[in-house]
């Protein structure tokens, strides 16, 4: 079996572009998760910990500060994207 997907060019441009975007938002999507799992399961990743800058009132200055993965934070975002995926019958990567 075969499928071939053909495009108007240059009226259909943009669903052009989205189909050939496909693999990379699945892609996108499979590395989130994967960042997410690593943090919760073995907290390492790049989920856990990295530099960020705040607003100090004091000094009326931006400071960089080392911050912490929220893990229940990552759990909503989790089950969101999960719920997502499936509401939209996006395959998981084998």
């Amino acid at each position: 079996m075969k499928a071939i997907l053909k495009y108007e060019l240059p009226e259909e441009m943009h669903e052009h572009a989205y189909a050939l975007a496909g693999l990379d938002a699945l892609l996108l999507i499979d590395n989130l998760l994967s960042e997410i799992r690593s943090e919760l399961n073995h907290h390492g990743g790049q989920l856990h910990e990295w530099q960020a800058e705040v607003y100090n009132d004091s000094t009326n200055h931006f400071e960089r500060r080392k911050v912490t993965a929220c893990q229940y934070t990552l759990e909503r975002v989790r089950d969101l994207v999960l719920e997502w995926r499936q509401e939209r019958r996006l395959p998981e990567l084998a």
